[in-house]
C-alpha cells in the first residue's frame, strides 16, 4: 500500500505539472550503459536508487523533490549533514520515504511506490541488476548515470541525459557546458607537466592505514589536477584498497589528502555540508596525529589536507579537481584562473540557487 508521504509526494508532482508541460515527449535516450530508454510523458513519480544523485537532479530541476516518491537511504545514513542541509533548502525533501536496500523486501516496497522512472548509478549496475530487471519487466523505465566510475567522461553526458528525461534540457546543458569549460581550463593549465605524488587516504580513523583510492572517483581527478596517485598501479580494484605504511613511506608522497564525511564516527575526518570549519579543522588535526599517519613526511612537512569524500559520485566533482590543482601547483592554478572557492560560489548562486553551507575541503594548520 502506498503510504501517506508517498501520496503527498505524488500530489506535489501534480502541482508541478504546468512547469513540465513545455517539454516535448515522448523522449528517447541512451544511458551510460548504452541501454535505450523511452519516456512517453514527463516523469512524475521518480525512484532515486542512489541518494547522492540528488545534487545532479536538483541542478536539472530545482523542484525535483516534489517528483521523488522513494529515495535511497545512503545520504540520510552516512551523510547526515548533507541530508539536513538539503532538507533545510528543498521543500518536501524531508517527507520523501527512504529505501534502505534493493533486497526482495526493498524491491516490493519500491514497486508499491509505482514509479514511472528509476534512476541508478553505474556503480550499482551489478548490485541492483535484479531489481532493475523487475522494474523493466513491469514497464518502468530504468536509467543509469555515472558520476563515479568515469566522472570525467560521464558527468556532462549524465547531466544532459537527466535534462532530457526530466524535461529541463536547458538547465542541464548550462551546467554540462560549465563543467566542460572548467575541465578544458584544467587541461590547458600545464598541471600535468610535473605531476606531484600524492596519497589519498579514504576515511582515516575509520579504516586502517592506509586504505587508498583506486582508479575511480578521486583516482580520475588526480591526474587532471597535476597529481600522481601513488596507489594507481598497486590496487586491483577501482574502488580502492590497502597500502602498507612501509610502501607509503618508501614512495614518500609529496602530498597527503584524507577524505571524510559529515557522519561523526570514531576518529575520522569530519567534513562536508553542514560542518563548520573549526570542527573540520580539529578533526583533521586528530587524524594527522594518529601514529602511522604522523610518520608520513608530507604530514610532517604540513602538506596535508582534507576533502569531502562524496565529491565522488557528484557533478560537483569539478571543485575537488580545482582545489587539488591549487594545492599541488598554486602558481599554475592561479595563472590559469583556477579558483575552487569562486567556482563553488558560482555553482551555488547560478546553478543550484540554494545557500548550501559547509566545509568541503580543509588545509591542515601548521603547528
Amino acid at each position: 500500500m502506498i503510504g501517506r508521504r508517498t501520496a503527498l509526494a505524488a500530489f506535489g508532482s501534480i502541482l508541478a505539472a504546468p512547469a513540465l508541460a513545455a517539454a516535448a515527449y515522448p523522449v528517447s535516450v541512451s544511458d551510460v550503459t548504452g541501454a535505450r530508454i523511452t519516456l512517453a510523458r514527463a516523469p512524475r513519480r521518480i525512484l532515486v536508487g542512489d541518494g547522492m544523485l540528488f545534487t545532479a537532479l536538483s541542478l536539472v530541476d530545482p523542484d525535483v523533490a516534489q517528483r521523488i516518491v522513494l529515495l535511497d537511504g545512503f545520504m540520510a545514513r552516512y551523510e547526515p549533514g548533507f541530508y539536513a542541509e538539503v532538507a533545510r533548502l528543498y521543500p518536501g525533501f524531508a517527507a520523501i520515504p527512504i529505501l534502505n536496500d534493493f533486497g526482495s523486501a526493498g524491491v516490493e516496497r519500491a514497486l508499491e511506490a509505482t514509479p514511472d522512472l528509476v534512476i541508478l548509478s553505474l556503480w550499482q549496475k551489478s548490485s541492483a541488476a535484479a531489481a532493475a530487471a523487475q522494474f523493466r519487466a513491469m514497464g518502468v523505465a530504468v536509467v543509469v548515470v555515472d558520476f563515479f566510475i568515469d566522472p570525467i567522461a560521464h558527468t556532462g553526458a549524465s547531466m544532459r541525459l537527466l535534462g532530457r528525461l526530466l524535461g529541463h534540457s536547458d538547465k542541464a546543458e548550462a551546467y554540462a557546458a560549465y563543467h566542460g569549460a572548467a575541465l578544458a581550463r584544467l587541461n590547458g593549465a600545464g598541471l600535468a607537466a610535473h605531476p606531484a605524488s600524492v596519497l589519498l587516504q579514504v576515511y582515516p580513523g575509520l579504516m586502517s592505514c592506509c586504505w587508498a583510492v583506486g582508479s575511480a572517483g578521486f583516482g580520475r581527478f588526480t591526474p587532471l589536477a597535476g597529481g600522481r596517485n601513488i596507489s594507481a598501479e598497486q590496487l586491483p580494484s577501482a574502488f580502492g584498497g590497502t597500502l602498507s605504511l612501509e610502501f607509503v613511506l618508501r614512495r614518500n608522497p609529496q602530498f597527503y589528502i584524507a577524505t571524510g564525511l559529515s557522519n561523526r564516527q570514531g576518529k575520522a575526518l569530519v567534513i562536508g555540508f553542514g560542518i563548520d570549519e573549526a570542527t573540520s579543522q580539529n578533526s583533521l588535526a586528530a587524524v594527522l596525529a594518529q601514529p602511522d599517519i604522523a610518520e608520513i613526511p608530507a604530514v610532517q612537512a604540513h602538506r596535508a589536507y582534507g576533502l569531502w569524500n562524496f565529491f565522488n559520485g557528484s557533478p560537483l566533482n569539478i571543485l575537488a579537481i580545482e582545489v587539488m590543482a591549487g594545492w599541488f601547483h598554486p602558481d599554475l592554478a592561479q595563472a590559469a584562473g583556477i579558483d575552487a572557492r569562486a567556482s563553488f560560489a558560482r555553482i551555488r548562486d547560478e546553478f543550484l540557487k540554494r545557500d548550501l553551507r559547509g566545509t568541503l575541503w580543509i588545509t591542515a594548520e601548521s603547528a
